[in-house]
């Protein structure tokens, strides 16, 4: 039995993605582009025993007195686990992996659970908190299914996308991808989103660089001007699509890219082998609008969770105190002594 806290760039940590089912926010390139747009070192907790391995990925941000908490990078990098496991051996590894944080000075852990790998996730520790549905495609249906289940708006607008010249086209080249950073940042800017959504211009050229074929860009072109754009990660290993980020040149919004792209995507996942395109849900996990936009593509649904521990119930207290945080709610934002 070993338990150990590793880099991204330890050889155990791939070590435990060959053995397992697991998706692009647990690969080591996304979590080293995390750094653009999330604060912390990226590690994990890496657990192996009784032949099955498990990672726990977070990023590592710093409290005084050289204590330190967890949390999970910008999307949904919950645990993974190798094959074959039992609903006991998980067990015995998360208890192994919050003895290991408490060691090395950890206070409390903030987990995003993936909402297909992670589904039905439970646990002694801490509280799992429900916070709303996500919307996936299932890949296996045919192109017919795909488009009887498309919203009548939204078949409507693709047709008149589609009649006025609007095609897609898939692969990064400089040009389009300097093209995306422009017209997502447009779009941020157009819909008043908070500043932690403005990522920078390396984190985008990291995902290209590090993920490599992971990443797939699609961009809307009509009268050879790009409209608007889309980046989808791509896992072999789950062989799920996510719909990571999009964006729509404010001049084409009548247009609607977006819908013309999602409706490419479908079709490229289903050509290149894919199960599932996970679209995620609305803003903060709501039921809103972007959330009915992408219920549009889609019945199949899922439920997106986190999972909140306190590593060290004294530490966790001490600083709820010097901050005047109440601390009894878990459920609440979390960890209470970073809430400003």
């Amino acid at each position: 039995m070993s338990v150990d806290l590793i880099s991204y760039d330890d050889s155990l940590w791939s070590d435990a993605l060959l053995s397992s089912v697991h998706d692009v926010y647990h690969t080591p390139g996304w979590i080293a582009a995390s750094k653009h747009c999330d604060d912390g070192q990226p590690m994990a907790v890496y657990v192996e025993s009784e032949g099955h391995k498990a990672l726990f990925p977070f990023l590592r941000r710093e409290l005084p007195d050289g204590l330190w908490d967890a949390t999970s990078a910008y999307g949904y990098g919950g645990p993974v686990f190798s094959r074959n496991h039992s609903p006991d051996w998980v067990t015995y590894a998360l208890d192994l992996a919050v003895d290991k944080l408490k060691d090395e000075g950890c206070v409390s852990w903030f987990v995003r659970l993936h909402p297909i790998l992670n589904a039905g996730w439970q646990s002694t520790h801490g509280v799992v908190v429900d916070h709303g549905p996500t919307v996936s495609v299932d890949l296996s249906k045919s192109a017919e299914q795909h488009w009887r289940e498309t919203m009548s708006g939204h078949r409507g607008d693709i047709n008149k996308a589609t009649k006025a010249g609007v095609t897609v086209h898939a692969g990064t080249s400089p040009l389009s991808l300097d093209a995306f950073v422009r017209i997502y940042h447009e779009t941020m800017t157009a819909l008043g989103a908070s500043g932690y959504y403005f990522f920078k211009d390396e984190y985008f050229h990291d995902l290209v660089d590090l993920l490599g074929e992971d990443l797939l860009l699609m961009m809307a072109m009509e009268g050879g001007e790009y409209i608007g754009g889309s980046m989808f990660t791509l896992s072999r290993s789950s062989q799920i699509m996510q719909y990571h980020l999009s964006g729509t040149a404010s001049v084409y919004r009548h247009r609607q890219p977006s819908k013309v792209i999602l409706h490419a995507a479908r079709e490229w996942g289903r050509e290149h082998g894919f199960s599932r395109l996970h679209l995620g849900g609305g803003v903060g996990a709501q039921e809103d609008a972007l959330f009915k936009f992408k219920r549009g593509f889609s019945p199949d649904t899922h439920l997106f969770q986190s999972h909140r521990i306190v590593v060290n119930s004294d530490q966790y207290a001490r600083l709820c105190q010097e901050r005047g945080a109440g601390q009894s709610d878990l459920s609440g934002f979390f960890p209470a002594y970073r809430q400003r």
